[in-house]
């Protein structure tokens, strides 16, 4: 009876142990298992000794998973948290009441719970609960376990992530991002750790590979890479533990350089970007993307004119900059030098042209942001013109003129080394050549003779550079400017300055008696002994020869003016009356004159030689001979002639007395006529193609001046009038007519009745080849002649009359009379109120006067007209005349008339 009570109690909590469970059986292996829904709670029991009884959940985000077991009979129970694959332990644990095992980091997945007694034939009943707690960040997009899977990471912004979460036997190790870098700059990447585990991250290079920045936390931290250049780069995210994970934040801040970059590329000369004159640029160096550094940035600037280029360099990120300044070629260095602040790199002296500039860091593998300015500080004063290196190539430098140039600029591996000048003086004397440095270099100024090579006189300084010569006979010069240092250079004012001497270069070859040049007595003349012609030669001596035409008395005086270099010099003055003998006068001294006076000299040539006391010397001097003249010489008029034109007359004469070579003047209207000239001898000579005029000539013997010359006659040559006619002849008047010249200024006419003495002259009013003669007697012969007149400024020229022309004035008809000069003379309407018109018949061909008067003789109006044959009217004006009677008188040839008008 005992047996069967505790069977049927056994019985009977076996069923309300199962009626207390709710998962389903079998669930005894992982196939079965009882589905326990995330965040909720089941229950079960061990129903038979050695049950067992698997449960499922499955998550859907990373996070951490609770399981909670509850053991309602106080029986101890094992609970198992495994992978999916059901093998893989999780995290275990046992409890006879309520506990809860945990793991962390698991990615979203289906997980089993393995529930067993923990002791071998008791049967536990419980509940089971489980709770997913969350990750705090959104989960990154994957797969990105891989660079080129990389999510996008925008650039200064943030992306949050889960790095390490683990499932089904696969931990996601790996998280890779990409960023996009807009232009050069710092990029700051601050890792944030979600759940205090260290994580790495990593910054790639746009292959993926090179490393650019590494850095590992449990918090939060940045790591800054600066330099980077404009591209896609990559950052991986890993846990620091290979079993660690974590929910992260990612945050970027891209800084830009305080700069804007430069434009590429420019890495070599021939891509070198413009930096214009007097301008600045900004630009980035050094910059590095994909295994690639910007090392170097080019910029060409091109200048106008000579200068110093300054260069203003700034590193704008306090790194080590280099500017490196180089010539046209891109190789030859001129200037460089570096700063991590700011620095001027000037370049001195350079020519206009095009130079190239490279900017490039200190440290090869560091970066600079940067502005970089030119200035170009122009020479003060104009360059001279280019090229003029040589004597060849010399610039023409007028005398007493002021230049301005550049000399040692340099450009295109070529300095201009000398700058050449060409001087070309009009007289002796001193050549002054003024040099001013403009900036303080040492310049030298060089003075050559026309070789070029031959050096007068040179000087150098760093302010003003005097270089004179002395004694230089006129002539081409050359002047060479150059620097004293070879690497100089110098902008400058060269003026030159030709001192001349008051008394002139006496400009003949006299330097031996044959050579000998007379002077003019009693007139000083000029010369220069002694000063320096190209070539190193000297006018060592001047002869001077005197035609003594005097009384026996000869005063000779020799003046000569200090040198403009140093002062008075020895001069001799030495007179020969045989060059064979010794001289008749010989002295010298430095005071500046020396007077000859000689008597009882006779009548012939006396020679002077003028000569300096030291050969090295030069002297400006004047000569004079001092004589009374009395032999002079003597001109003849041997024949002239007119012409026939305008320029054809010709005039003869010949030379005697004094001594040859004989200064003829010739005279037109007492007005010197050319030039005077030298007759050689006494032979006759012939001036042709002569002007009409009246003409005269003097004459000069060898050295005679003033009152001792010679004067000619006086004679007449205008062409004598051609082509003589009588045309138009009439009863009382005739046309008489003849060929004109151009260069007559009017003609002179005489008509007389054939067979009288008594001439009647008439002139013409101007250049006309006709002139009409009245008051004629009819049926009476007539004779005429005609010269031209050439009148210039009052002098007047009448060449020789034509010969004569005869002819016979027209009878009169039977019943005629001699025909007056005018007829019917009228006026109309008489009486006349405001116009009346007079009108006549002229028969006559020449002037008419007409006097228009009132009746006590007052003058109203008078003319003149030139009349011809035929009918003539005239109107009057009444208008402002008083009522009365007027009248009109006509005159002119045989014509005398009156006629009466009344004006009511």
């Amino acid at each position: 009876m005992k047996k069967t009570l505790l069977l049927c109690c056994l019985l009977l909590l076996l069923t309300s142990i199962q009626l207390l469970a709710a998962e389903s059986e079998p669930n005894d292996v992982r196939g079965d298992a009882d589905k326990l829904n995330l965040n909720s709670s089941n229950t079960g029991a061990i129903g038979v000794p050695g049950d067992v009884d698997w449960w499922k959940v499955t998550t859907n985000v990373d996070g951490e998973l609770d399981i909670t077991l509850t053991v309602s009979n106080s029986l101890f129970c094992y609970f198992q948290l495994y992978d999916n694959n059901a093998t893989t332990l999780l995290v275990s644990d046992y409890t006879n009441g309520t506990k809860t095992i945990d793991e962390d980091g698991l990615a979203p997945g289906t997980y089993y719970i393995y529930i067993y007694a923990y002791t071998a034939g008791q049967m536990p009943a419980y509940t089971i609960a489980n709770a997913l707690n969350v990750a705090p960040l959104a989960v990154d997009a994957e797969p990105n376990g891989l660079y080129t899977q990389a999510n996008t990471f925008p650039l200064n912004g943030s992306s949050t992530g889960h790095i390490g979460y683990y499932y089904d036997g696969v931990r996601d190790t790996t998280d890779w991002w990409s960023i996009v870098t807009t232009g050069n700059g710092e990029l700051e990447l601050t890792m944030a750790s979600g759940n205090g585990q260290y994580l790495y991250w990593v910054l790639y290079d746009g292959n993926g590979t090179t490393v650019l920045k590494s850095n590992y936390t449990s918090g939060t931290s940045t790591h800054v890479t600066d330099g980077l250049a404009a591209g896609v780069y990559y950052v991986k995210v890993y846990g620091f533990y290979s079993d660690g994970f974590a929910p992260y934040t990612l945050t970027s801040v891209f800084n830009v350089p305080p700069v804007a970059n430069d434009t590429e590329p420019n890495n070599t000369k021939a891509q070198a970007k413009n930096l214009p004159l007097n301008n600045a640029r900004t630009g980035q160096v050094g910059y590095y993307y994909n295994g690639v550094r910007d090392t170097s940035d080019w910029f060409k600037v091109t200048t106008d004119l000579d200068g110093d280029l300054e260069l203003t360099i700034k590193s704008e990120n306090g790194e080590y900059v280099y500017c490196t300044l180089y010539d046209k070629n891109g190789t030859t260095v001129i200037s460089s030098n570096y700063t991590s602040g700011t620095l001027a790199l000037n370049s001195y002296g350079l020519t206009a042209g095009t130079y190239y500039l490279r900017m490039y860091c200190y440290y090869n593998y560091k970066w600079a942001d940067y502005t970089i300015s030119d200035t170009l500080t122009l020479a003060p004063v104009a360059n001279d013109v280019e090229p003029n290196n040589s004597k060849g190539t010399a610039i023409v430098f007028a005398e007493n003129s002021t230049m301005t140039g550049h000399v040692g600029y340099y450009y295109d591996l070529e300095r201009d080394t000398a700058d050449w000048y060409e001087i070309v003086t009009s007289n002796d004397g001193q050549i002054v050549i003024t040099l001013t440095p403009e900036i303080g270099e040492y310049v030298y100024a060089t003075l050559y003779d026309e070789d070029g090579t031959t050096i007068l006189a040179n000087h150098y300084s760093s302010t003003n550079t005097l270089t004179s010569k002395d004694g230089l006979a006129a002539g081409t010069y050359y002047v060479s400017v150059y620097c004293y240092y070879n690497y100089k250079y110098a902008p400058y004012t060269i003026t030159n300055v030709v001192n001349t001497y008051i008394n002139d270069n006496d400009g003949i070859s006299n330097e031996e008696p044959k050579k000998a040049a007379t002077l003019p007595a009693n007139i000083a003349v000029e010369g220069h002994v002694g000063f320096r012609f190209n070539g190193g030669l000297q006018d060592a001596s001047d002869w001077w020869k005197i035609n003594y035409t005097g009384n026996s008395d000869l005063t000779v005086a020799l003046n000569w003016e200090a040198r403009l270099c140093c002062g008075l010099q020895y001069v001799y003055l030495k007179i020969y009356a045989d060059t064979a003998a010794a001289p008749i006068f010989n002295q010298y001294n430095s005071s500046g004159n020396v007077t000859a006076n000689l008597t009882g000299l006779d009548k012939q040539y006396y020679y002077v030689q003028v000569i300096t006391y030291y050969a090295t010397e030069f002297a400006a001097y004047n000569l004079t001979a001092t004589f009374t003249q009395k032999e002079k010489a003597k001109i003849t008029l041997l024949s002239s002639a007119a012409g026939t034109d305008c320029s054809d007359g010709t005039l003869e004469y010949k030379c005697t007395k004094s001594e040859k070579p004989y200064t003829v003047q010739l005279f037109r209207n007492g007005k010197k006529y050319g030039n005077a000239f030298i007759v050689k001898n006494s032979n006759p000579f012939t001036l042709d193609t002569l002007l009409p005029g009246n003409y005269y000539a003097t004459v000069y013997g060898d050295g005679a001046t003033g009152q001792g010359k010679g004067t000619s006659v006086t004679t007449t040559i205008v062409p004598v009038p051609s082509g003589l006619s009588t045309t138009k002849i009439k009863t009382n008047k005739a046309q008489l007519n003849w060929d004109t010249l151009a260069c007559i200024d009017y003609d002179s006419v005489y008509y007389r009745v054939q067979g009288t003495t008594s001439w009647t002259k008439k002139e013409t009013a101007n250049n006309n080849s006709a002139y009409t003669i009245s008051g004629l007697t009819a049926s009476t012969t007539y004779e005429w002649m005609v010269a031209h007149v050439v009148d210039t400024a009052g002098e007047k020229a009448t060449g020789s009359y034509s010969g004569i022309v005869s002819f016979t004035t027209k009878p009169l008809k039977l019943g005629d009379v001699e025909t007056t000069a005018i007829a019917a003379l009228a006026v109309f309407p008489n009486p006349a109120n405001e116009m009346a018109t007079i009108s006549y018949t002229s028969n006559y061909e020449g002037a008419l006067t007409f006097k228009f008067f009132d009746a006590v003789g007052r003058s109203i109006e008078t003319w003149t007209i030139q009349s011809e044959e035929g009918e003539y009217s005239r109107e009057l004006n009444l208008v402002t005349l008083a009522p009365g009677i007027y009248y009109v008188r006509v005159t002119g040839g045989n014509a005398d008339q009156t006629i009466k008008i009344v004006k009511q």
